[in-house]
Protein backbone atom coordinates (compact mmCIF):
# COMPACT_ATOMS: atom_id res chain seq x y z
CA UNK A 1 0.00 0.00 0.00
CA UNK A 2 1.33 3.80 -1.19
CA UNK A 3 1.39 6.44 0.97
CA UNK A 4 0.66 9.11 -1.24
CA UNK A 5 1.30 13.37 -1.05
CA UNK A 6 -0.41 15.64 -3.10
CA UNK A 7 1.86 19.32 -3.74
CA UNK A 8 -0.10 22.37 -2.83
CA UNK A 9 0.80 25.78 -2.13
CA UNK A 10 1.66 26.42 1.75
CA UNK A 11 -1.06 29.06 2.10
CA UNK A 12 -3.75 26.99 0.04
CA UNK A 13 -2.84 24.22 2.25
CA UNK A 14 -3.89 26.22 5.69
CA UNK A 15 -6.96 27.57 3.50
CA UNK A 16 -8.25 23.68 3.61
CA UNK A 17 -7.30 23.12 6.80
CA UNK A 18 -9.23 26.43 8.39
CA UNK A 19 -12.43 25.27 6.13
CA UNK A 20 -12.07 28.04 4.07
CA UNK A 21 -11.66 25.97 0.96
CA UNK A 22 -12.71 23.18 -0.16
CA UNK A 23 -12.11 22.55 -3.80
CA UNK A 24 -8.85 22.08 -5.52
CA UNK A 25 -8.59 23.08 -8.78
CA UNK A 26 -5.34 21.95 -10.83
CA UNK A 27 -4.53 22.02 -14.76
CA UNK A 28 -1.41 19.73 -14.25
CA UNK A 29 2.43 19.91 -13.96
CA UNK A 30 5.63 19.23 -16.27
CA UNK A 31 5.92 15.77 -15.25
CA UNK A 32 2.45 15.03 -15.50
CA UNK A 33 3.36 15.03 -19.40
CA UNK A 34 0.67 14.58 -22.40
CA UNK A 35 -2.17 13.30 -20.69
CA UNK A 36 -2.46 16.08 -18.17
CA UNK A 37 -3.71 16.05 -14.30
CA UNK A 38 -6.00 13.49 -12.99
CA UNK A 39 -7.25 13.23 -9.33
CA UNK A 40 -6.13 9.42 -9.16
CA UNK A 41 -6.18 9.13 -5.54
CA UNK A 42 -8.88 8.80 -2.77
CA UNK A 43 -7.08 9.77 -0.27
CA UNK A 44 -4.13 11.60 -0.08
CA UNK A 45 -1.71 14.11 2.24
CA UNK A 46 -1.40 17.47 1.51
CA UNK A 47 2.42 18.64 1.14
CA UNK A 48 2.84 22.32 1.69
CA UNK A 49 5.22 23.99 -1.05
CA UNK A 50 6.31 27.38 -1.95
CA UNK A 51 8.03 26.42 -4.93
CA UNK A 52 5.24 28.23 -7.17
CA UNK A 53 3.47 30.47 -4.51
CA UNK A 54 3.96 33.92 -4.80
CA UNK A 55 2.38 37.14 -2.23
CA UNK A 56 -0.88 38.45 -3.66
CA UNK A 57 -1.43 35.28 -5.57
CA UNK A 58 -4.49 34.16 -2.62
CA UNK A 59 -7.56 36.25 -1.22
CA UNK A 60 -6.10 34.49 2.17
CA UNK A 61 -4.03 35.91 4.97
CA UNK A 62 -1.34 33.06 5.60
CA UNK A 63 -1.53 31.96 9.16
CA UNK A 64 2.49 31.30 9.01
CA UNK A 65 2.34 27.14 8.76
CA UNK A 66 5.63 25.96 8.66
CA UNK A 67 6.30 23.87 5.79
CA UNK A 68 9.43 22.08 6.75
CA UNK A 69 10.98 20.98 10.06
CA UNK A 70 14.91 21.52 10.74
CA UNK A 71 15.35 18.61 9.45
CA UNK A 72 14.34 19.15 6.18
CA UNK A 73 11.40 17.30 6.40
CA UNK A 74 8.09 18.16 4.99
CA UNK A 75 5.19 19.20 7.64
CA UNK A 76 2.10 17.55 7.11
CA UNK A 77 -0.92 18.57 8.72
CA UNK A 78 -3.92 17.25 6.76
CA UNK A 79 -5.12 14.33 5.29
CA UNK A 80 -7.94 14.28 2.16
CA UNK A 81 -10.45 12.92 0.80
CA UNK A 82 -11.54 13.45 -2.98
CA UNK A 83 -15.39 13.02 -2.91
CA UNK A 84 -16.44 14.18 -6.20
CA UNK A 85 -14.23 15.70 -9.46
CA UNK A 86 -15.29 17.01 -13.11
CA UNK A 87 -13.40 18.98 -15.65
CA UNK A 88 -14.69 22.29 -16.28
CA UNK A 89 -14.29 23.56 -19.87
CA UNK A 90 -16.24 26.55 -19.66
CA UNK A 91 -14.90 29.80 -17.88
CA UNK A 92 -18.60 30.78 -16.36
CA UNK A 93 -18.19 26.91 -14.42
CA UNK A 94 -15.04 27.76 -13.40
CA UNK A 95 -16.24 31.40 -11.77
CA UNK A 96 -19.00 29.81 -10.25
CA UNK A 97 -16.71 27.92 -8.06
CA UNK A 98 -15.16 31.09 -6.58
CA UNK A 99 -16.52 31.14 -3.52
CA UNK A 100 -14.79 27.89 -2.72
CA UNK A 101 -11.59 28.79 -2.85
CA UNK A 102 -9.10 31.06 -2.33
CA UNK A 103 -6.83 31.39 -5.42
CA UNK A 104 -7.15 35.23 -6.92
CA UNK A 105 -9.15 35.09 -10.32
CA UNK A 106 -5.96 35.68 -12.25
CA UNK A 107 -4.25 32.69 -11.26
CA UNK A 108 -7.11 30.64 -11.78
CA UNK A 109 -7.97 32.22 -15.36
CA UNK A 110 -4.13 31.24 -15.96
CA UNK A 111 -4.19 27.79 -15.12
CA UNK A 112 -7.86 27.40 -16.99
CA UNK A 113 -6.30 28.82 -20.22
CA UNK A 114 -2.80 27.31 -19.65
CA UNK A 115 -1.21 25.06 -22.67
CA UNK A 116 -3.90 26.84 -25.21
CA UNK A 117 -6.62 24.35 -24.26
CA UNK A 118 -9.66 26.12 -22.09
CA UNK A 119 -10.15 23.57 -19.38
CA UNK A 120 -9.51 22.96 -15.58
CA UNK A 121 -9.83 19.89 -13.41
CA UNK A 122 -11.55 20.39 -10.29
CA UNK A 123 -12.38 17.98 -7.14
CA UNK A 124 -14.49 18.86 -3.83
CA UNK A 125 -12.53 17.53 -0.94
CA UNK A 126 -13.49 16.71 2.43
CA UNK A 127 -10.41 17.70 4.86
CA UNK A 128 -9.12 15.90 7.82
CA UNK A 129 -6.61 17.70 10.26
CA UNK A 130 -4.16 15.41 11.57
CA UNK A 131 -3.72 14.97 15.65
CA UNK A 132 -0.34 15.69 15.37
CA UNK A 133 2.30 16.86 12.92
CA UNK A 134 3.57 14.21 10.35
CA UNK A 135 6.87 14.51 8.62
CA UNK A 136 7.50 13.64 5.39
CA UNK A 137 11.23 13.30 4.19
CA UNK A 138 12.32 15.16 1.47
CA UNK A 139 13.76 12.84 -1.53
CA UNK A 140 14.08 12.85 -5.26
CA UNK A 141 10.33 12.26 -5.59
CA UNK A 142 9.35 15.67 -4.27
CA UNK A 143 10.98 17.98 -6.64
CA UNK A 144 10.55 19.35 -9.92
CA UNK A 145 6.71 20.37 -11.43
CA UNK A 146 4.51 16.98 -10.15
CA UNK A 147 1.66 16.95 -8.34
CA UNK A 148 1.84 13.68 -6.74
CA UNK A 149 4.39 11.90 -4.85
CA UNK A 150 4.00 8.06 -4.10
CA UNK A 151 5.95 6.47 -1.69
CA UNK A 152 5.75 2.55 0.75
CA UNK A 153 5.13 3.02 4.01
CA UNK A 154 7.99 1.85 6.43
CA UNK A 155 7.74 -0.97 8.65
CA UNK A 156 5.73 0.28 11.43
CA UNK A 157 4.82 3.81 10.16
CA UNK A 158 1.71 4.83 10.44
CA UNK A 159 -0.07 8.47 10.05
CA UNK A 160 -1.23 9.98 13.11
CA UNK A 161 -5.71 9.75 13.57
CA UNK A 162 -7.57 12.95 12.15
CA UNK A 163 -10.64 14.92 12.21
CA UNK A 164 -12.45 16.73 9.62
CA UNK A 165 -12.22 20.60 10.07
CA UNK A 166 -15.31 21.01 8.91
CA UNK A 167 -19.11 20.10 10.91
CA UNK A 168 -20.57 17.41 8.94
CA UNK A 169 -23.70 19.56 8.57
CA UNK A 170 -21.66 22.61 7.25
CA UNK A 171 -20.14 20.23 4.79
CA UNK A 172 -22.98 18.24 3.35
CA UNK A 173 -24.56 21.97 2.99
CA UNK A 174 -21.68 22.69 0.86
CA UNK A 175 -21.38 19.32 -0.89
CA UNK A 176 -24.62 19.64 -2.23
CA UNK A 177 -24.41 23.12 -3.79
CA UNK A 178 -21.20 22.60 -5.13
CA UNK A 179 -22.81 19.30 -7.13
CA UNK A 180 -25.56 21.75 -8.15
CA UNK A 181 -22.95 23.59 -10.07
CA UNK A 182 -21.50 20.07 -11.32
CA UNK A 183 -24.77 18.26 -11.93
CA UNK A 184 -23.86 18.20 -16.12
CA UNK A 185 -20.30 18.07 -15.78
CA UNK A 186 -19.69 14.71 -14.20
Amino acid sequence: MLKVGYKEWSGVCEALGAGAQTLLLRKGGIAEGKSGFAFRHPRFYLLPTLFHQQAGLLRWESGGEKERDEAGCWLVRYEVELLQEAELRHWEEVEALSPYHVWQESVVRERFLDKGVPSIRAALVRVRKLERTWPWEEGSDLSGCRSWVEREWREGEAAPASEPVMAEEKFQALRETVASLWQSKQ
